[in-house]
């Protein structure tokens, strides 16, 4: 990897883990400091990178920001309905699109696609593994595992995201082995591949122990997706199968070990949540009167009460719905 690869991994990898300590970027003062350091990275890919190269990176995220552009410029009549709001969310979407174009020039070689994915995987294997410690050292039946965050949704939300991405890595120490798994065994690949195994079980009981319905039900989705992806066309030694097997078995076994009563008990609830689909229908309505350029960026919560039904008198902060 060239020096200045090197120094875009290191920071993308220190504005997640910030931004995860931060109570999942909610926390103002830390998620500033992740803002900052990622236009410090954006600024580091602008001088080292070639031209070439800049030349050569999608381009279709950037009408994003131009439409985030266009609802924030002072016309006559403005198309935000708070300009201020969709600044500083447009600043945020500017760090947001510095790093996924980072993670894209990353993943296009070997080297730092496997930097980038240790990295995401150790970040998520220490949030679980303080998540489970939240849950074992609880009092409460009650009680859910989240991890630095403030809401289980939201833990298991990026647990889920990450857990393929263990699964993933793992398998990809043995890509490439034409000998035996026994063979194998002895070599190098198959400590890391062990070690991602290991993780893939803390994130996977970290989830079951946030009691996130949803999150549940994204995990099996992705591994549903995953498993039959891996195993379309692909040889025997890259199936997901096996280590699928092995994560789902060591999740169960440490459940057991630890307890999962009040786990059951919030999964044996309803699955419907009697609040959110009276959101979802006054979102419906403000998308019908905003149809083609929106209330503005990041404006949601000043937009919303406008057409209001349902939990009056508090504020909602956005749809719990990421199709709306």
């Amino acid at each position: 990897m060239k020096k200045v690869e090197r120094l875009a991994l290191a920071g993308l990898l220190v504005a997640v883990g910030m931004a995860v300590a931060g109570y999942g970027g909610v926390e103002p003062v830390w998620f500033a400091g992740v803002e900052l350091l990622l236009f410090g990275v954006g600024l580091v890919g602008v001088v080292g990178l070639s031209d070439e190269t800049l030349a050569g990176l999608p381009w279709m995220p950037l009408l994003v920001m131009g439409l985030v552009v266009v609802q924030w410029l002072p016309w006559p009549r403005p198309l935000s309905v708070a300009p201020y709001e969709t600044e500083t969310h447009l600043l945020r979407l500017v760090a947001y699109l510095v790093a996924f174009y980072w993670a894209v020039l990353l993943a296009a070689r070997e080297e730092g696609r496997a930097r980038l994915a240790g990295g995401l995987v150790a970040v998520g294997t220490a949030a679980g593994l303080y998540g489970i410690a939240q849950y074992v050292s609880a009092h409460s039946l009650d009680y859910n595992a989240t991890g630095p965050y403030v809401n289980r949704n939201h833990f298991a939300g990026l647990l889920e995201m990450l857990l393929p991405l263990a699964l993933g890595w793992t398998l990809a120490q043995g890509r490439g082995a034409r000998s035996s798994w026994r063979e194998w065994w002895t070599r190098a690949e198959a400590q890391k591949g062990w070690l991602g195994l290991v993780a893939a079980v803390v994130i996977f009981s970290a989830i079951v122990f946030s009691r996130s319905r949803m999150g549940w039900l994204s995990t099996l989705f992705a591994l549903l997706v995953m498993s039959l992806g891996m195993s379309w066309g692909a040889s025997p030694r890259m199936s997901a199968a096996g280590p699928l097997a092995v994560v789902l078995a060591g999740a169960a076994l440490f459940s057991l070990w630890v307890g999962v009563d009040p786990v059951v008990a919030r999964f044996g609830q309803a699955f419907a949540d009697p609040g959110r689909p009276p959101i979802w229908a006054d979102t419906g309505r403000l998308i019908r009167e905003h149809p083609w350029l929106g209330t503005g960026w990041g404006t949601f919560p000043l937009a919303y009460p406008a057409v209001q039904t349902a939990h009056l008198g508090r504020r909602v902060s956005h749809a719990h719905n990421d199709y709306l």
